[in-house]
């Protein structure tokens, strides 16, 4: 089991819309790109992995930094 937990942020890296998630990965639906559930880019014209969100785990929460 994978204990590693990313936080990332659901806006393509290409112009910003809201991504969706499709199976195990998510997909952008303005201009098809996909990403990997670990943010890195799969297909473009998306050219940046997505951004990782800085959180901390405390008194067993989840505490994102937006």
């Amino acid at each position: 089991m994978d204990n590693n937990i990313n936080v990332l942020s659901i806006k393509c890296t290409h112009l910003g819309c809201t991504l969706n998630v499709a199976g195990d990965i998510f997909k952008c639906p303005c201009h098809g790109s996909e990403f990997k559930l670990n943010g890195e880019v799969i297909k473009g014209p998306a050219s940046r992995d997505l951004k990782e969100i800085d959180f901390k785990i405390e008194n067993n929460k989840i505490i994102i930094y937006l």
